[in-house]
């Protein structure tokens, strides 16, 4: 589920994330671009590519975010963790993800993740 969409995504449209150029998976949620390199527990490269936008319906937008291969630069074991989308100077999203068990020096198999934008309607 979606936690935090930066104003420049509900201004711009989904297509803001297609700046990002780098997907953190955090141990908290980051309070600002800095603090993400205290929650880091590893990160992979994106570029515009790994984003795909679609119509979801009548009234909104999606984004679906591709699979990656990310290589574990810490571990954790906590109960919540949190997957950052940036682009190198703003966190652009954050997805809140089910915990599971991080070793340092591991990789795990990120799947595709679906960032939804619903669009308000008068």
């Amino acid at each position: 589920m979606t936690k935090y969409i930066d104003q420049t995504v509900r201004a711009d449209g989904l297509n803001e994330l297609k700046t990002c150029v780098r997907m953190s998976m955090c141990s908290a949620y980051p309070a600002s671009y800095a603090a993400i390199a205290g929650l880091s527990l590893g990160n992979v490269s994106m570029s515009a590519s790994d984003y795909v936008n679609s119509a979801t319906g009548v009234n909104g937008l999606t984004t679906t975010v591709a699979s990656k291969i990310m290589e574990m630069d810490a571990s954790d074991a906590g109960a919540t963790l949190h997957m950052v989308h940036d682009n190198g100077a703003t966190i652009k999203a954050v997805t809140e993800v089910n915990a599971i068990a991080i070793i340092a020096g591991n990789e795990i198999t990120i799947p595709a993740q679906t960032i939804t934008f619903n669009t308000v309607t008068p």
